[in-house]
């Protein structure tokens, strides 16, 4: 068999396996060290060395845990690539729920076994929340679902860094966990909330919502909005930034989500009649504080001209159903109410996925397949009453 096997005594072989010459002409080796109950087992382990050298599935033996892992991971991968919104959602996950159990462990040595055996205690891991009883809740299925796909991206990161042989998590019993299903109002509510909105809500949150319903706009979004992103004279909106607020730095701008979310599209004029009206209620604000003013270009702002918190203007809206007796939803639900209504009424879902600033059609399909369902249905019906009501079998 190619390759070298040592013995070292109590069961422990020095596995070493040439991968050629470097550029300086020097041979290169790979080295791993194993335990094996006999010679012939050393030998199969040496086969599977050679197997993942030949397969480009080589790594560096290290003695680094996962929590030293985690830093560099964080740094290097999460924070260049995802949103400072996510970044902040993994470090907390992982110092909740991931490192406590696992961080002092080598990071070649975790098994399949130990993650396993982790997502059976976090599915007995008492949170600070209490149900209808007063009893405090579990952690949910989608928060160990959520910490499965970070130990999963970890991983996989740690795999193509070359510091692990295989991604751990291809073999262990994915947590399962129930997607919250959407909750939206229906085309009678939504009308009833409209016209109760334009007769008892502030100005400012007259527009705030009636964006989210009739362009359905993500909350940072709209509060991202600029001035100059509105058309005044197309009827077009642009969504090219977002705003979020993370803990002790504050509220900040960032780009939108993804790509296909800078869109621009056109709405309805009710939005631009309100934003003119808002646009001369903001500049008597302006005008009145002076030197006050925060001066940001932010269209929704607070009184003194700051950006205002992603987070007021659904809190200021669930107060809003509850004082005027609507059905609670949250405010995210109005843009899954703008989806469904439009699917409803047989606006093609190209269209509904564009302004929606989905990645493609197929994501806009995976949301709302159901209310595609119905309206595949009331199409062949609709079809049939064209073409065939008045012909006898």
């Amino acid at each position: 068999m190619a390759g070298n096997i040592i013995e070292m005594g109590n069961n422990k072989y020095r596995l070493r396996y040439s991968q050629g010459f470097s550029n300086n002409g020097k041979r290169k080796y790979v080295s791993e060290t194993v335990y094996a109950t006999s010679r012939r087992d050393a030998e199969k382990k040496m086969a599977e060395l050679i197997s993942r050298v030949e397969g480009g599935c080589t790594y560096s033996a290290s003695k680094t845990t996962l929590n030293e892992f985690s830093k560099k991971w964080l740094e290097t991968y999460v924070k260049p690539n995802l949103s400072p919104t996510t970044y902040q959602s993994y470090n907390e996950k992982l110092d909740k729920h991931i490192l406590p159990y696992l961080g002092s462990k080598r990071l070649d040595k975790i098994k399949p076994l130990d993650i396993d055996n982790l997502y059976n205690m976090l599915s007995t891991k008492l949170t600070n929340r209490k149900d209808v009883n007063g009893n405090f809740k579990p952690l949910s299925p989608a928060s160990i679902h959520r910490v499965h796909e970070i130990i999963s991206s970890m991983f996989s990161t740690a795999y193509r860094w070359n510091l692990v042989p295989y991604n751990p998590c291809t073999k262990v019993t994915k947590p399962k966990y129930k997607r919250t299903k959407m909750t939206c109002y229906d085309e009678e509510t939504s009308k009833r909330l409209i016209n109760k909105l334009l007769e008892t809500a502030p100005l400012k949150y007259k527009c705030f919502v009636i964006l989210a319903i009739l362009g359905g706009f993500r909350r940072g979004e709209i509060v991202g909005l600029h001035w100059d992103d509105i058309d005044f004279k197309n009827k077009k909106i642009t969504i090219n930034r977002s705003v979020y607020y993370l803990g002790h730095k504050g509220i900040n701008e960032k780009a939108t989500k993804t790509d296909s979310s800078n869109r621009t599209v056109v709405i309805s004029g009710i939005c631009f009649d309100l934003l003119k009206q808002w646009r001369v209620e903001q500049s008597k604000m302006r005008l009145a504080l002076g030197d006050k003013w925060h001066g940001v270009e932010n269209i929704f702002t607070t009184d003194n001209g700051k950006i205002m918190n992603p987070s007021t203007g659904p809190k200021w809206f669930s107060e809003f159903l509850k004082k005027n007796g609507f059905p609670h939803i949250r405010f995210h639900d109005l843009r899954h109410t703008f989806a469904t209504l439009l699917i409803s009424y047989n606006v093609d879902v190209k269209t509904v996925s564009h302004k929606l600033g989905h990645a493609s059609p197929t994501t806009t399909m995976n949301f709302y397949v159901h209310d595609l369902e119905s309206t595949d249905k009331a199409s062949a019906e609709l079809l049939e009453n064209i073409l065939i009501k008045n012909i006898g079998f």
